[in-house]
């Protein structure tokens, strides 16, 4: 009788974390833009939520200096992503000779990720922002936080769905070398 009880707990339990970070409105997590084809080829435009300045996925996602680069995926509504912000910009400014790093924003609205910079107060690597939200689906992250590793030539390497560890991510670099 024990074991079905505590298969129940632990579904209900698996249940309750996966949709933590789904979505701020109660609905099924997605990547915003998964389920619909590109318009068109138009690149996807990123705001710096820092700056203001914009830039495209792919410039974003390009790893420069011959350095791997890091994206982590977030959104402004996610207890986890305000949670591991301070960690991963602790970390950044630790190792930014080693790797790059980006945050892939999107839900929600450019307000609420400025809030987000505020009250987390990421400055080591840039967050950016892209309101249509494609930079999702083009990468197929489904639910924030995720991150994904791809080494100097821009050859992804890792995927962590639900985000990595700061061993992780040095475990990881260190078998690029």
């Amino acid at each position: 009788m024990r074991r079905p009880l505590v298969l129940l707990t632990l579904v209900a339990s698996v249940s309750v974390a996966a949709s933590a970070c789904g979505s701020d409105d109660g609905t099924a997590s997605s990547a915003p833009g998964a389920s619909e084809q590109a318009e068109s080829d138009a690149p996807v435009e990123m705001i710096d939520v820092a700056t203001g300045e914009t830039s495209t996925l792919d410039d974003a996602l390009t790893p420069t200096d011959g350095k791997p680069l890091l994206a982590w995926f977030w959104a402004p509504f996610c207890p986890t992503c305000r949670g591991e912000a301070p960690e991963l910009d602790a970390f950044m400014a630790e190792n930014s000779n080693r790797v790059t790093m980006v945050g892939v924003g999107a839900r929600n609205d450019l307000e609420y990720a400025e809030e987000f910079l505020g009250t987390t107060g990421v400055s080591n690597f840039p967050l950016l922002w892209d309101a249509s939200g494609e930079s999702w689906g083009d990468n197929a992250v489904a639910a924030q936080p995720y991150m994904i590793l791809f080494d100097s030539e821009g050859e992804e390497v890792q995927r962590w769905p639900g985000g990595a560890s700061v061993v992780q991510i040095e475990n990881a670099l260190a078998e690029l070398g």
